[in-house]
């Protein structure tokens, strides 16, 4: 049990660090509208995870067919997610969004409860307190329209994921790799309506945004 845990410990650590840059990348694509860029960002995602479902289980489509309703509600939480948390980067400070979502824990512990029966210590307790009462001060801080908008971007984004996290703990299955293909298909879907490139796309802009996709991205979740 200890091996265990140790073990998932490191691969948590090592897809934090690995995601890092994610938002600092997002920044440097800012001169693209929110929605271009998850658009953009979810179509190869989409690509890059319908591949390792396929190395995963061998048939592709037989694994969507097959995915739970817990799968489907997992993977449109987390599309939704990717649209705010694009928005939140792009309209707030790197620094709001990313402390912010390092709630994500506070959220996910109190849904876990709720939803799980799975109930935190006092130290626990006293961390999640102490995460949801940075995220208000975080909010409060910046009472602008523009500020206060990326901030609740930030929040919805780390609630969302945090409900997301319990979905795929409430799953009697193993259907993460496929839950985030369909993640990116319903981002995908849901960005489309508003997106614009009759200004068309800058080389490096995409060359960004399909290393995120492609290989950074996939590779932390």
């Amino acid at each position: 049990m200890r091996d265990s845990y140790l073990r998932g410990l490191l691969i948590t650590t090592a897809g934090v660090l690995v995601l890092c840059p994610d938002a600092l990348l997002i920044k440097m694509t800012g001169a693209m509208g929110p929605m271009e860029s998850a658009f953009l960002r979810s179509v190869f995602m989409a690509m890059s995870w319908a591949l390792m479902v396929r190395i995963k289980t061998g048939s592709f489509w037989f694994s969507l067919r097959s995915i739970s309703r817990i799968g489907l509600l997992a993977g449109l939480l987390q599309g939704i997610d990717r649209l705010a948390f694009v928005t939140a980067v792009q309209t707030t400070t790197v620094a709001n969004t990313l402390t912010i979502f390092a709630a994500v824990p506070a959220f996910a512990a109190v849904f876990a409860w709720f939803v799980l029966g799975e109930r935190c210590g006092l130290v626990k307790s006293l961390a999640i307190a102490a995460s949801l009462a940075g995220v208000i001060i975080i909010c409060g801080s910046d009472l602008s329209a523009t500020g206060l908008f990326g901030n609740s971007m930030a929040v919805i984004s780390a609630v969302l994921y945090g409900v997301y996290i319990v979905c795929l703990r409430f799953s009697t299955k193993d259907e993460v790799l496929e839950s985030l293909f369909l993640s990116a298909v319903f981002s995908a879907v849901m960005a489309f309506p508003f997106v614009d490139f009759t200004a068309g796309v800058a080389p490096m802009d995409l060359a960004i945004i399909a290393f995120q996709g492609l290989v950074l991205l996939p590779i932390g979740f």
